[in-house]
């Protein structure tokens, strides 16, 4: 009997999850319909030739990493930092072999 009233709760939970998303769907569908334009698609470009404005690093400069960080980046971001040490009781220490990372 347990397992018969468990299995209906969640055949409930479901029915309801899909109402909601119905919902949602319906709520989307009228607010896209809503919108007023003058004409009937839309475009857009990107320039992928531009370095992406959030990572700017003193002593490189930009990095694009718009299309994934490149070998040449990750070469001048490696020389540019050091390795990063961590806490081991009261000490600081690094060792690449607990943590690989640089700062």
């Amino acid at each position: 009997w347990t397992k018969a009233k468990e299995e209906e709760e969640e055949e409930e939970e479901e029915e309801e999850e899909e109402m909601e998303m119905d919902e949602v769907r319906d709520i989307l569908s009228n607010a896209l319909e809503s919108v007023g334009t003058t004409g009937s698609f839309a475009t857009g470009k990107s320039n992928m030739a531009l370095p992406s404005p959030d990572l700017h690093v003193d002593g490189v400069g930009a990095v694009n990493l718009a299309m994934g960080l490149q070998l040449a980046d990750a070469e001048k971001l490696m020389a540019a930092s050091s390795p990063a040490p961590f806490g081991k009781g009261m000490e600081t220490v690094v060792d690449e072999s607990v943590r690989k990372a640089r700062q």
